[in-house]
């Protein structure tokens, strides 16, 4: 390999390597979600991609900065979960924890209570993931037992025709004798 080609590889390496911090509509999501205390709303995006919860705004601040900011121990709890970095900077330099607006000992005891809780919005996140797959897969069986309705209607029987054969016709009964009364 040559020595430009050795360039261009650490080159392409290096960009590939740096985050891109840009506005999204996951992002918009997860700050509603941390901002008003929805630790569903904010597992829901999170079910989605995982990967959101690295994402960074335009101005370098993501989940980690409003966790801190609107001191949302349930995200923070999940974010170290995550294995995100802790020591995240803005596109100004500062810190995540500089953003929380209380003492040194507030912000201790604060980021103790979120390792403190891990453990448990952990089980809650796979908890989540495991309804939404179950349901993902419920949902594409149902699209199996149409594709099998559908065969069964070629026989002649179909499910949809045995549930109007049970159906109680007793009131139609009724309705047809007052008539013929009339």
């Amino acid at each position: 390999m040559g020595f430009t080609q050795l360039l261009l590889l650490l080159l392409a390496r290096a960009v590939l390597a740096e985050q891109v911090f840009e506005d999204s509509p996951a992002l918009t999501s997860l700050w509603q979600a941390t901002s008003s205390g929805s630790t569903e709303a904010f597992v829901s995006q999170l079910i989605q991609n995982r990967e959101y919860a690295q994402h960074r705004s335009a101005d370098g601040r993501g989940p980690l900065f409003w966790s801190y900011e609107f001191k949302n121990m349930d995200t923070l709890a999940l974010l170290m979960h995550l294995s995100v970095s802790l020591d995240q900077e803005d596109v100004e330099g500062s810190k995540a924890s500089t953003f929380f607006a209380g003492s040194a000992e507030e912000l201790a005891e604060f980021e103790a209570d979120a390792k403190a809780k891990v453990g448990e919005l952990a089980t809650f996140l796979t908890e989540r993931e495991e309804e939404f797959y179950a349901y993902q897969q419920g949902a594409s069986d149902t699209d199996d037992d149409y594709e099998e309705d559908e065969e069964d209607s070629e026989a002649g029987t179909t499910k949809s025709k045995l549930a109007v054969d049970l159906i109680d016709y007793a009131d139609d009964e009724d309705d047809e004798d007052v008539k013929d009364e009339m």
